[in-house]
Order: structure tokens, then sequence, then C-alpha cells
């Protein structure tokens, strides 16, 4: 259910009473999920945290009628709110797929990045989802594209009879979900599947239009062979567990394999490089822990302000020292050692507070920076299991930082399998010839590859102790 501010301003506490802690405050017209009921007061999501809003102050929305967009435009801003004077929060291309939640005046309220926000009506195409329904490919191979034309760049391609959920119709188009991605092929070359309680055949088979979008040949790459999602096959715990005793290197290693020692000896194995080595990394990295049990199962994550300071501060720098200061000065005066004394406030009076080491505080400057540019704060952290940094979502193939910040905030998968996608082939060598300081280097960069390389080693030690 969503409801809509009705205030001018209105109190966001982490309670339901008048003297909750205050954690922020919501503009009117602001749409929000409402998550559940405590009296006069109604539970959402506020900046990742559980917070509360009186009821009196909100108008329960109707569930909006389900639709599916299209951007038709090059290129279309995305605004915070509806209007051509409201702060651009991002941008959609051409051919992109947005959820409709609603309309005012001329403007859209699409979802987007987790939130919601607004696009001009005129350069988006409508139309309604089909849910539920089901096809099978009828051609020998039916490509896969990013956008629904002919040009739009080929994702992979579909083998006869794949079934597979049609997302919504876009004119001779079929919207569906191909390797987590919103995807696209030709409507022409696939026959409706039976539906529940439905005993009429499947439609009969397309004649071929389009040689492009219907081919007699084998895939274009090899790796098409395997499934793209044959990963989520691969059994995510250990086959062969491991058991420590008391030395605490051991434990974390034992645990980090046992939990995800299945798809760790998969991926090793493709790459030709001993598990233990993957292992240490983790361990070194996080403890082999991706999701912190004592802050809510959130995702494990380290807020790095000198990253913070580059991508945002730098251009905004008086506002950024009145709430964050890193680094150690020379005695010159030059900032040194930019990885330390990282230290913030909310407020412009408050105390300087340390924060790392502290799971629930390192959100909460996330939190506070995110309110600042989102993505300049998603950039500057590491994240979960592998702690790599939100500014290589390109090189782990995402579209977005914030696509990277939510696949990672919900599947440890996403983990594992950004920590190979993250191994280049220098840093895949190094493994394979167990210099850990050389792969330090890469990895964490040449200040602390002594460090790093030498707590690796001995996790990797660990390993070889517990006989695997």
């Amino acid at each position: 259910m969503r409801a809509r501010v009705m205030a001018r301003r209105l109190n966001v506490r982490a309670a339901p009473r008048a003297d909750g802690r205050w954690l922020g405050a919501l503009s009117r017209d602001a749409v929000v999920d409402l998550l559940g009921e405590r009296g006069n007061w109604r539970e959402i999501r506020f900046e990742g945290t559980p917070a509360f809003l009186h009821a009196n102050y909100l108008e329960t929305l109707p569930e909006p009628e389900p639709l599916r967009g299209l951007v038709r435009a090059s290129r279309l801003n995305v605004r915070a709110a509806p209007g051509g004077g409201a702060p651009v929060v991002g941008g959609l291309v051409k051919g992109s797929a947005v959820d409709i939640l609603g309309e005012q005046g001329d403007w859209l309220e699409i979802g987007f990045n987790g939130a919601t926000a607004f696009v001009h009506g005129d350069y988006v195409s409508r139309s309604q989802p089909a849910r539920r329904e089901r096809v099978r490919v009828r051609a020998e191979w039916l490509n896969v594209r990013a956008a629904p034309d002919a040009a739009g760049q080929l994702l992979g391609q579909l083998p006869r009879g794949a079934e597979f959920a049609i997302v919504a119709r876009h004119g001779d188009w079929l919207e569906l979900r191909f390797n987590d991605a919103t995807a696209f092929v030709r409507g022409d070359f696939v026959g409706s599947l039976p539906q529940a309680g439905d005993d009429s055949p499947a439609a009969p088979v397309a004649g071929v239009q389009d040689p492009d979008e219907a081919i007699d040949l084998p895939p274009l790459a090899a790796e098409l062979d395997e499934p793209a999602d044959s990963l989520d096959r691969v059994p995510l715990a250990a086959p062969r567990p491991l058991r420590a005793g008391d030395d605490g290197r051991e434990i974390a290693v034992a645990s980090t394999w046992n939990r995800y020692g299945g798809l760790l000896d998969k991926l090793c194995g493709e790459r030709d490089i001993d598990p233990g080595c993957a292992v240490a990394v983790l361990c070194v990295e996080s403890a082999g822990r991706g999701f912190d049990a004592a802050n809510r199962q959130r995702m494990v994550l380290r807020f790095e302000i000198h990253k913070f300071w580059k991508y945002w501060g730098r251009d905004n720098a008086a506002q950024f020292q009145r709430h964050f200061r890193f680094g150690i000065e020379d005695e010159s005066g030059r900032l040194r050692q930019t990885w330390k004394r990282h230290e913030w406030r909310e407020r412009t009076n408050g105390r300087w507070r340390k924060f790392h080491g502290d799971q629930a505080e390192e959100w909460k400057v996330l939190g506070f920076a995110r309110s600042l540019d989102d993505s300049a704060a998603l950039m500057s952290i590491s994240m979960g299991a592998p702690q790599i940094m939100g500014f290589h979502y390109k090189t782990l193939g995402f579209d977005t930082v914030q696509d990277m910040f939510e696949q990672f905030s919900g599947d440890i998968r996403y983990h594992i399998i950004g920590l190979f996608d993250f191994f280049d082939s220098r840093m895949t060598e190094a493994l394979r010839r167990q210099d850990f300081e050389t792969f330090a280097g890469y990895y964490n960069g040449s200040g602390q590859k002594q460090r790093y390389g030498r707590l690796i080693d001995d996790h990797f030690h660990a390993w070889r102790r517990l006989g695997a």
C-alpha cells in the first residue's frame, strides 16, 4: 500500500511515538510505501531503516493500474519531482523499460533506483504488462536484445523450445527478464503456452519474416552453450565441509569454505586457482561475511571518506568539510595516508565521531552521504564479502552503481561471483603463483600490499593446515 504526504513537512521518527528519535522529514506530496501499522503510526523504510510517520498526515493512495513504459527519447532526464525545474536524479536512454506508478499532469511517476521519480510523459510510450503469460520459442535461435529494435545491442540467444514469462508487450516486441536484466525479443517467433485452466493448444509457429531475429545458427559465443543462469544451480555450500579447532584463522577459513565452497570450487576450477586463495581473500576482506546479523542482516560495507571527497567533496568543499574529515597532515600541512582517521558528524556543531568497525554507524554515515549525492556515496563504499568498491560497478557488469548496491544487498551469490568478475589477468596470475603480496598490490592498493599480502598468506596456510 502507498500513501502521499499531506503536511508541508512531515517528521520521520525511529519509533511510533511523538518523542521517537527524529530521523528526517518528508515534504508535501512525497509518496511512500506503507509496510505496517502501529496505532496511529505507519511504518515505512527511510534511508534503508524502519521508520514511522503519523497517519493523520498521510493520504492512502489507490493501487495504480500496472503499466509499463518504454523511453522514446535518445536520453530522458529523470527528476526528483514533477516539473522541468526539479533536480535531475538520473537519466534513461532510448528503449529503457520503466514501471509507471502514476501520473501528475504531463509527468509520469516511475520506479527508479529503488525509489520513485518522474519523467515527462511525452517521451514514454505505454503498454499493459502481460503478467502470468508464458511463451515458447519457435525459431531455431532467437536473438535477445537490450532494446526493442533490430539494431539493439545483442545480449544473447534463446534456443527453440525455451520458455519464458512475458513482462510486457510493446508492439511487435516482447519484454522479458534475461540474465537478470530487462531484454526484448521479436514476438513473431514465439508461441503462447496454455495458461492454467486453459486446454487450448499453443499458437502455431510464426513464419520467419526477419532473418536477423530467427536464425539457424549455433549460439554466438561458446559461453552461451551453458545457460546464463547456470551458476544459480551450483550449490552454494561446500560439498566437503571442513572442521577447525581453536585457531582463529582456521575457524574463519573453515566457516567461509563451508558456507560458499560449492560456488567457490566451481569458479576457481574455471580459472585454475586453488580454492584456498579465494577463501583467504574473503577471510581477510570481511571475515567471510557478506551480511551482518548484528545489523539486521544488512550487507557489510565500509564508507571511505577519502573516496567521497574525490567523487563529491572536491566540488563541494565547504559543505564536505563541515561534516567529514580524513587523513594525517605531515609537517608541511599536506594530507597523507588518506585512508586513516576517518571521522564525521551529522550536525555542524556536533562532535566528530569515528565509525569504522561499527556496521550500524557505517550505514548511518552512508545514509547521510546519499542524501548529499546518491551515486557519489555508493561509489565510495566497499561492498559485501569481497569488499569491492562501488566505483568498480562497470567492471562487474552493472549499468549503474545503484544496480550493484541493490544486487549485493539482496544475494550473497553476487558477492562471490563479483569477486571473480573483479579478478583481472594480473590478479588471477598472482593467485595461481600464490604470490599474495603482488595480488594485494592490485586488489588493495600498493600502499597496503605488504600488510594484506601477509594476512592472505596466513589464511592460505591455515587452509593448508586443515588438509583442504
